[in-house]
């Protein structure tokens, strides 16, 4: 599996974190015809390649994004702070999932794009995810 599979696997099983978001989990975007909140979106901005002697993938760091969606920021902070416990506690061999860090929580929000005039609060955290050669 790669490492978007793994990471969506994981929070799609986080109990907690599905009581609030139900199925309403993604990679990278979401769809804008998309009205039900709360939600949650995931990206892997980067990964660094650590490679062997032999020019083998040895290890691999990523940088990743996971942002928690809602129509307050009460929400959406409820969900940022599900996800921050999912992926702290995360630790997966099956994954080569050595240690996930938090590094950073930016809140904002932006305009509805649902035709609503309420808006669309987000809380995105930074991890940095120490992992074996799933990329």
């Amino acid at each position: 599996m790669s490492l978007p599979e793994d990471i969506y696997t994981l929070l799609s099983d986080t109990d907690p974190l599905t009581d609030l978001v139900d199925t309403r989990i993604s990679p990278y975007v979401r769809n804008a015809s998309e009205q039900t909140f709360p939600a949650c979106v995931f990206e892997v901005s980067n990964t660094t390649i650590e490679s062997d002697s032999g020019g083998s993938v040895a290890h691999c760091f990523s940088d990743v994004t996971v942002t928690a969606l809602g129509r307050t920021f009460i929400e959406a902070d409820e969900v940022a702070e599900t996800i921050l416990a999912a992926m702290t506690s995360w630790s997966d061999t099956n994954a080569c999932v050595a240690m996930t860090t938090p590094t950073a929580v930016t809140r904002d929000q932006e305009m509805p794009y649902d035709g609503s005039q309420d808006l669309v609060y987000r809380t995105s955290i930074d991890f940095s995810i120490d992992h074996g050669v799933a990329i």
